[in-house]
């Protein structure tokens, strides 16, 4: 009982400590929530001159001391961001993708064009040749003024750059054109009030597609499946979960804390009724435990009301 005790605050410490120092600013600065600005308290970047910013020190009085901006597209939680409904996919750091979700003007390695940018005294709406060496880049970071900060560049991905203000909805993981990242397929996992994509991963299954918008919109000509079929289908699709995450370290890292990050800016206490999932703690974490040092009897009698898994037949 001791070492159960043991290893659940290992865990709950190792989560806490990653959460604190998931959210970095571009200068790799760890963002401090809660702070104060104002009158106003906040437990994500807040928005200011078109730029996501947060507290990297605070006083003793709450109030920021020092401050970064935060990156875009990232784990940071950004004022304004919405999760969408659980969905059957799943990004491979266990995140559940939103859908519908718009895509928007990106580089090759996924990161965000800022428009417009000045630079060089040019103001520009759309990706550029200048100072590219023939390929066109796009600002990734602007100061307040707009104008373009040296260094915080990307080469643009024209199959979605050639417009940026063309925006296409998805209601499906998305086929990678990133460098090197061909065969994948990517979600958004948050989206702003316009539904375009902020925070995104890449999905388990590069194809999958999201079963809600499957029944509400059947291919045209297709047979259409028996109800209890398709309710058999959409509750099978979306029994993926954290509890298929195997041993206790892979369970807060790739489970856990990818959960609880979707938790933060939200309303803690429904999003930790609706949302969060730690069902790993106990098959693929607990279970895996005590099978390390009591008789077998008990994980098979545990696995006979569903609590554990029964080991392997030699």
């Amino acid at each position: 009982m001791v070492k159960l005790k043991l290893l659940l605050m290992v865990i709950l410490i190792s989560v806490t400590s990653q959460i604190k120092a998931a959210c970095l600013t571009e200068d790799g600065d760890a963002c401090v929530f809660p702070f104060i600005d104002g009158s106003k308290t906040f437990s994500v970047c807040t928005k200011h001159s078109n730029r996501f910013w947060c507290s990297t020190k605070n006083k003793a009085d709450g109030k920021y001391d020092t401050w970064g901006y935060c990156p875009e597209g990232g784990t940071c939680p950004l004022e304004g961001e919405i999760t969408g409904p659980v969905s059957n996919c799943k990004t491979t750091s266990g995140k559940s993708c939103t859908f519908p979700f718009k895509t928007a003007c990106v580089s090759t390695k996924g990161e965000k064009c800022v428009f417009p940018f000045t630079y060089k005294d040019v103001k520009y709406e759309e990706c550029t040749e200048v100072d590219g060496g023939g390929k066109p880049w796009c600002s990734l970071s602007t100061d307040e003024n707009g104008m373009h900060q040296k260094g915080k560049y990307g080469y643009c991905i024209m199959e979605v750059c050639k417009d940026p203000k063309h925006q296409a909805e998805h209601k499906e993981c998305v086929p990678a054109t990133n460098e090197g990242q061909e065969g994948k397929g990517w979600c958004a996992t948050t989206v702003g009030e316009d539904e375009t994509f902020i925070g995104w991963g890449y999905c388990k299954d590069p194809k999958c597609k999201d079963a809600a918008a499957a029944a509400a919109a059947p291919a045209a000509g297709a047979a259409t499946e028996p109800p209890a079929a398709a309710a058999n289908s959409t509750a099978a699709a979306n029994s993926t979960s954290n509890a298929d995450i195997k041993g206790c370290l892979p369970c807060a890292l790739e489970g856990i804390l990818p959960s609880a990050l979707n938790c933060l800016g939200a309303d803690l206490i429904g999003c930790a009724l609706t949302k969060f999932d730690a069902s790993c703690l106990i098959k693929g974490c607990l279970c895996d435990l005590l099978g390390t040092f009591v008789p077998s009897i008990v994980i098979n009698i545990l696995a006979m009301i569903g609590l554990c898994s029964r080991p392997a037949a030699a």
